[in-house]
C-alpha cells in the first residue's frame, strides 16, 4: 500500500511539472523574517513595499496574557534591501497570533478577534478591524459574523478587498473533515452565516489557507485530502456558478511550488509574483517562499499593484492618496442566490407503522446548535421548509421509543420530497446497534464520528427515564482472544463514562465485553474490521 502512495506520489509530480512547468525565481525577504521559529500568514502591500506576517513563539515578544506571538511587517527600502522586521503594534498583538488580511486606506482588517482582559476566558471568534492614527494602528473592533463558530485550533482567512465575501477555514458542526473552507457574505454590512463549499472542494482531511485571485473566480486552497506530493498541497479551482457549490476538480499547481513537505498561505502578490509558506523540518515550522512565476502557466489573474505604498508616520497623506479599491475595477459577484425546499418529514416504527413524535429541527449554528422548531407530529408527518446548501440536524423523540437523529443537507440535486425517520420501539432484551459509534484500532478511543450516535442514546435515556441500558463492547479478530475480550471490556466502559458524565446515573448502565466473538461484517478488510469494533445497547 505504501509503494503505491509513493508511486501514486510521483506520477502526481511529474504531471504538475508537465501541467504548469517546473522553475522558479526566488527573491529576496527580509534578512529576519525566516526566524528558525514558525512563520506564517504573508500578507504584501498592493504596492509590494511592505510585507506582513506572523510569527509564533516569538522571542523577544513581551508576555501579556494570553500572547503566544504576533505580527510583524517590513518596509522595502530605496535600494532594494528590506528594513528589520518590527511588531506592528503591542495592542494589536495582546489576544495571540494573529494575520493581516486586508489594508485598505487608514483602515486594517486582522484574522482573529481581540480579547481583553475583561473577556479573554470568552470564546471569541471572527475578523476584526484597526484604523490608523497619528502614525500607529490603533482602536480596533471586532467585527460580527453570524452565526461563526470555529471548534478547531486552526482558522485561516481570505478577505475580498471590495469586502462583498469572506472566506473561512474551520472546523465547524457541518464539516466533513478537520477543517473545511466557508464562504460568508457581506449583505448591507451584515456578515452572513458561512456555507461550506461543498465536496468538490471539501474533503475528509483539511482543506486551509484560501485565497481567491483578482476575478473572483479561481480559489487557491492548501489540502491534504486532495492527492498531492507532499503533507499540505497548493490546489486550485474555478468556480463554476453563484451557487458556489459548483466548481472544476481542484488541480494539483505542482512542484514549482509543492515539494515533500506543506506549502500553505498562497497568495499572488503582483507582477506575477507570489508569496506562500513552506514547511520542510520535522517541527513543523514555516518559511515564507518569495517567487517570480512568470515562467509557470498558472490559472488566476495576478493582483493590481496600483495603490499607492502604505505610510505608517503620515495618516493624513496616507488617507488623501489611497484609492477606493486595492484591485482594479471588475464586475461584482453575485450574492448566491437563497433558494428552500418543502420536505415531508414521516415518523415511522420498524413495522413501517406511524408514529406521532416530537421533532426537533436545528441548524448546525456552527459550534452552537440553533433552534429553528419543535413541534409534534399530526399523525406521524410534520411539513418544514428548509434552505437549500444548509446543514440541519432533525431529532425525533417519543416516550417509549430509541430517539433518531439524522443530519441533512437540501441541495438543487436532492430529488425526494420526504424524508422518513425511524424510531425503534423499547422492549426489554432487545438490542440497538449504532453503526457510527467506533472505536480506533487496538484502543478504546472512540472515532470523531461516535459522538452523533452516543447523543442519541444519551436523549434516548433522558426521554425514557426508566429505561435501562447493557452496553457489551465488541472488537475485531485482530489479536489474542484475551486482549480482544479485554479491549471490548474497555470500550464498554468508555461509553458509560461518556454518559455519566453527561448526567445519565451509573445504576442505570451496565457493560458486557464480548471480544470478538460476535462480528457483524468480515474481518478480512479494514472496512469490515472497522464495523465490528463497537458498542451494542441491550435493554434490561
Amino acid at each position: 500500500m505504501k509503494l503505491k502512495l509513493i508511486f501514486f506520489s510521483i506520477i502526481i509530480y511529474f504531471f504538475a511539472i508537465i501541467r504548469f512547468g517546473s522553475c522558479q525565481q526566488i527573491l529576496p525577504l527580509p534578512t529576519d523574517a525566516n526566524s528558525g521559529l514558525d512563520e506564517s500568514s504573508p500578507y504584501f502591500s498592493a504596492t509590494g513595499d511592505t510585507i506582513f506576517f506572523s510569527r509564533a513563539k516569538y522571542v523577544e515578544n513581551p508576555k501579556p496574557f494570553g500572547v503566544k506571538g504576533e505580527i510583524l511587517y517590513s518596509v522595502k527600502q530605496k535600494d532594494g534591501n528590506w528594513s528589520t522586521s518590527k511588531p506592528l503594534a503591542s495592542n494589536l498583538n495582546k489576544s495571540g497570533t494573529r494575520s493581516v488580511l486586508l489594508v485598505k486606506g487608514n483602515i486594517m482588517y486582522l484574522g482573529g478577534h481581540q480579547v481583553s482582559k475583561s473577556n479573554e476566558n470568552k470564546k471569541s471568534q471572527g475578523i476584526s478591524i484597526a484604523r490608523l492614527q497619528e502614525g500607529k494602528w490603533l482602536h480596533e473592533e471586532n467585527v460580527k459574523i453570524n452565526s461563526l463558530r470555529n471548534s478547531s485550533g486552526h482558522e485561516s482567512y481570505y478577505l475580498d478587498p471590495k469586502l462583498r465575501f469572506l472566506l473561512i477555514a474551520m472546523n465547524s458542526y457541518a464539516s466533513r473533515g478537520n477543517e473545511d473552507i466557508y464562504v460568508s457574505f457581506n449583505v448591507d454590512g451584515d456578515w452572513q452565516r458561512p456555507i461550506n463549499l461543498g465536496n468538490d472542494i471539501n474533503t475528509n482531511g483539511q482543506e486551509v489557507t484560501p485565497y481567491m485571485d483578482a476575478s473572483g473566480e479561481y480559489l487557491y486552497f492548501s489540502s491534504n485530502g486532495h492527492p498531492g506530493i507532499g503533507g499540505f498541497d497548493v490546489f486550485v479551482s474555478r468556480r463554476l456558478d453563484d451557487s458556489w457549490q459548483k466548481w472544476t476538480t481542484p488541480e494539483n499547481i505542482g512542484a514549482k511550488i509543492n515539494s515533500e513537505g506543506s506549502e500553505q498561505y498562497f497568495r499572488w502578490v503582483g507582477d506575477q509574483k507570489a508569496v506562500w509558506v513552506s514547511t520542510t523540518d520535522s517541527r513543523g515550522y514555516g518559511d515564507i517562499v518569495y517567487a517570480d512565476l512568470s515562467d509557470v502557466s498558472l490559472p488566476g489573474i495576478y493582483e493590481s499593484t496600483s495603490e499607492k505604498p502604505l505610510v505608517f508616520s503620515s495618516p493624513e497623506k496616507e488617507k488623501k492618496e489611497a484609492p477606493n479599491s486595492m484591485l482594479p475595477d471588475q464586475n461584482e459577484i453575485e450574492i448566491a442566490k437563497v433558494s428552500t425546499r418543502k420536505l415531508n418529514l414521516k415518523i415511522r416504527d420498524e413495522d413501517g407503522e406511524k408514529v406521532d413524535a416530537i421533532i426537533k429541527i436545528t441548524s448546525d449554528g456552527y459550534g452552537s446548535e440553533i433552534n429553528l422548531i419543535e413541534k409534534k407530529t399530526d399523525d406521524g408527518e410534520l411539513t418544514y421548509t428548509f434552505l437549500e446548501n444548509v446543514y440541519y440536524t432533525v431529532l425525533a423523540t417519543q416516550e417509549g421509543y430509541m430517539s433518531s437523529k439524522k443530519q441533512i443537507m437540501i441541495t438543487e440535486a436532492t430529488k425526494s420530497n420526504y424524508l422518513e425517520i425511524q424510531l425503534r420501539k423499547i422492549e426489554k432484551g432487545k438490542s440497538f446497534n449504532y453503526s457510527d459509534i467506533l472505536f480506533y484500532t487496538g484502543t478504546d478511543s472512540l472515532l470523531e464520528s461516535s459522538y452523533v450516535g452516543l447523543q442519541e442514546v444519551l436523549t434516548s435515556l433522558e426521554k425514557n427515564p426508566e429505561l435501562k441500558l447493557k452496553i457489551i463492547g465488541h472488537t475485531d479478530n485482530q489479536g489474542t482472544a484475551q486482549l480482544n475480550f479485554e479491549l471490548s471490556e474497555l470500550r464498554a466502559e468508555r461509553v458509560k463514562r461518556y454518559l455519566t458524565a453527561a448526567g445519565v446515573s451509573a445504576t442505570r448502565l451496565t457493560t458486557q465485553g464480548m471480544g470478538g466473538a460476535k462480528a457483524i461484517a468480515s474481518n478480512k478488510n479494514e472496512e469490515g474490521r472497522g464495523k465490528n469494533r463497537r458498542v451494542e445497547f441491550q435493554v434490561e
